[in-house]
């Protein structure tokens, strides 16, 4: 209220957060006789403290100096600006993780490709050996890491895609 400030300094009023911003105000006004948007944060009379823009500027009254000061506050303002940098960034992110799903989509897809090569030939060499022989059963060993390699690739291309795919059987 009026009867708070009138006749009070802003020293006795404790209302800079951060007498270093005070500091500025009066180097400033001392140098050029005014400033122009200082930011600063206040202490209110509750306790609080905001971010405040203030502009001000040295006037003669009855021969004695004054100053004049604006202060606007822009608690909200600098609030939103912090909450629109946070999303800028959670936007990059997102951004980054969409491009990591279109690059693994094309390495499975790649994978996939050299596995079928692979899988064809071991399928092929298996069919022309004897059940018996003795590398059959490394020949096996090489299908069984086949499949598991193939699982991996299905899982990073449900990955890589946009949407969610159902699986279901259907009837040829």
């Amino acid at each position: 209220s009026a009867t708070d400030v009138i006749g009070k300094t802003a020293a006795e009023l404790d209302i800079w957060e951060d007498p270093a911003e005070r500091q500025k105000l009066v180097d400033g006004i001392a140098e050029k006789g005014k400033i122009d948007n200082l930011e600063a944060r206040f202490r209110l009379k509750d306790g609080r403290t905001i971010t405040a823009l203030m502009s001000t500027v040295l006037i003669r009254l009855n021969d004695r100096p004054h100053i004049l000061t604006i202060t606007r506050d822009i608690s909200e303002l600098k609030s939103a600006q912090r909450e629109g940098e946070q999303l800028k960034t959670q936007l990059i992110q997102a951004q980054k993780m969409e491009a990591i799903g279109t690059l693994a989509g094309g390495i499975a897809h790649d994978f996939n490709n050299i596995l079928g090569i692979i899988m064809g030939n071991t399928e092929l060499v298996m069919e022309d050996i004897e059940p018996t022989n003795p590398s059959m059963e490394n020949l096996e060993k090489v299908m069984v890491a086949s499949y598991r390699a193939k699982e991996m690739i299905n899982q990073l291309l449900r990955f890589s895609r946009q949407k969610d795919s159902e699986q279901k059987p259907i009837e040829l």
